[in-house]
């Protein structure tokens, strides 16, 4: 996703709760990488560094075009 993000020293699993959509992305290398949505904030964790980050501005999301992969 070609979005800016900066460290957030908010825990992302406190937002866990609020998120309206997860999406769970495994890249080439097996790493999974979870994004949160988030009051039309993207936050991203990255489990391998315990480093937490958040878009640096809303994003317009259109929740309608949004599909699942099982």
């Amino acid at each position: 996703m070609d979005v800016k993000y900066k460290i957030t020293d908010s825990n992302i699993n406190d937002k866990i709760m609020n998120a309206s959509l997860i999406v769970y992305v495994n890249t080439n290398n097996g790493d999974p990488t979870i994004f949160y949505f988030v009051n039309n904030y993207i936050y991203l964790e990255n489990a391998k560094t315990n480093t937490n980050y958040v878009s640096i501005k809303k994003t317009n999301i259109d929740y309608s075009k949004v599909g699942q992969n099982n």
